[in-house]
C-alpha cells in the first residue's frame, strides 16, 4: 500500500485559496445543496455532496470552463452509486449520538469516528465522480490507504472536520452554506494529491 506524502498544512491552504478565489459559485451551490439535502432530512446528501465534487474539481482544471450551478445537478447522475456513502453518514450520525454520550473518552471517540468515517466517504465520492469508480468498490481502498498513513491522515481528517463543524452550530444549516464549500475544497484538494500517489486508486 502506498506511503503518503500528507502535507495537510499545504492540502488546507490550497483549500482556502480555492474557495476564497470561487467563493460566488461554492456558495449559492452549497446553499442549495444544504437546503435540498435538509428538506429531504439527507436523503439527497449523497447526490448533493457527488454534485459539489464535480464542481470542486471542474475549479482545479484550468482547461475546463468555470462551472455553474446546473454542475451542482450533475449529482443526480450518481443517486444509485452514492447510497452507500448516504446510509454511512446516517449510520456515522447515530453512532456519534450514542457514543458521546458515554463518560470519559465517548466524545473523543466519536469525533475520531466522525472524522475518519466523513473523509473516507467524502472522498470515496470525489473518486467516484473523477473515475467513475462506485465508493462501495473504492472504500476497502481508502480504508488500506488510511490504515497505512492512519497518523498523519488522522490528523487532517481531524483537523479540516473542525473547520467544517464550526458552521454547525450555528441553527437552521446557515453556517454550514459556508464551512461545507470549504471543507470539500480542502478535501478535493488532498483527494487530487493522494490520487496523484497512490498506485492503488
Amino acid at each position: 500500500m502506498t506511503v503518503l506524502d500528507v502535507r495537510f498544512s499545504d492540502w488546507i491552504q490550497k483549500g482556502f485559496a480555492l474557495f476564497s478565489t470561487h467563493a460566488s459559485i461554492l456558495l449559492v451551490s452549497g446553499l442549495v445543496a444544504v437546503a435540498i439535502s435538509g428538506v429531504t432530512l439527507g436523503l439527497l446528501t449523497g447526490p448533493m455532496l457527488a454534485g459539489m465534487a464535480v464542481i470542486v474539481l471542474n475549479l482545479q482544471d484550468e482547461r475546463l470552463a468555470r462551472p455553474t450551478l446546473n454542475e451542482l445537478f450533475k449529482g443526480f447522475d450518481h443517486v444509485m452509486a452514492t447510497i452507500p456513502v448516504t446510509l454511512g453518514l446516517y449510520a456515522l450520525a447515530a453512532l456519534h449520538w450514542v457514543v458521546s454520550h458515554l463518560p470519559a473518552i465517548g466524545q473523543v471517540v466519536s469525533t475520531v469516528a466522525l472524522s475518519v468515517g466523513v473523509a473516507l466517504g467524502t472522498l470515496s465520492v470525489f473518486h467516484l465522480v473523477a473515475r467513475r469508480v462506485a465508493p462501495r468498490q473504492s472504500a476497502p481502498v481508502w480504508w488500506n490507504l488510511f490504515a497505512a498513513n492512519w497518523g498523519p491522515l488522522l490528523g487532517f481528517f481531524i483537523l479540516t472536520a473542525l473547520i467544517g463543524g464550526v458552521g454547525a452550530v450555528l441553527p437552521y444549516g446557515i453556517g454550514l452554506v459556508v464551512t461545507a464549500p470549504l471543507y470539500l475544497c480542502i478535501t478535493g484538494v488532498a483527494y487530487l494529491a493522494i490520487a496523484r500517489q497512490s498506485v492503488e486508486l
